[in-house]
Parts: C-alpha cells; structure tokens; sequence
C-alpha cells in the first residue's frame, strides 16, 4: 500500500503506523535537491511494491508534515529522510545508498 499524507487522512496514516509490522515514511520537500534526484528511484520502489503485503509506504511533504504527530516527526533533520516503523516505534532510519536494491533490501 502507498499512501501520501495530508490533513484529511491523518488519522488513518497513524493507524496504519501503529497497527503495522512494516512502514517504511519517506520525508521530503518538493525543493529539495536530494529529493529530487531520489524521486525517479523511489517511484520505481513504490511501483514494485504497491501491492506487496505486509509492506505500507508513505509519503510525507514538508508541507504536511504538520499532520502528523510529533513522535513521528521529531526527529526529521533534514530531506529526504526514509525511516521504518514497526507498531508504531521506529525500527531504523535509512542511511545507505539510493539505488532501487539497496532501498529494497531496506524495506525486507
């Protein structure tokens, strides 16, 4: 499943992150250099993985961010940031390469 967040689904997103093995929260601004260069491999991602079970993707703009609870937000330094959830504490924050395997590998 991908999702991306906004003020009218909030409360689903945090249903689904406390009530899930496997979420994997890509944060990231639409001016974001990084981000942007990720965009076309991170597509790629959540087009092999959408209708996976057990794995739920989402997406989170700076702008809305503002929607989510502070817990999950906290410690958002800076974009992209790809961190994976499990029953809502967080397992691991990414920080390897931004190839489709690696992300992959990631999310397993």
């Amino acid at each position: 499943m991908i999702i991306s967040l906004n003020k009218d689904n909030k409360n689903d997103i945090e249903e689904l992150i406390n009530n899930n093995n496997n979420v994997i929260i890509l944060y990231y601004s639409l001016t974001c250099y990084y981000c942007n260069i990720l965009k076309p491999t991170w597509n790629k991602l959540c087009e092999n993985l959408k209708n996976k079970k057990g794995v739920i993707i989402i997406n989170i703009e700076s702008e809305n961010i503002k929607h989510i609870k502070e817990k999950y937000k906290k410690d958002v330094e800076g974009y992209p940031t790809i961190v994976k959830y499990s029953k809502g504490k967080k397992i691991k924050e990414y920080n390897g390469k931004r190839e489709l395997e690696d992300l992959k590998n990631f999310i397993k």
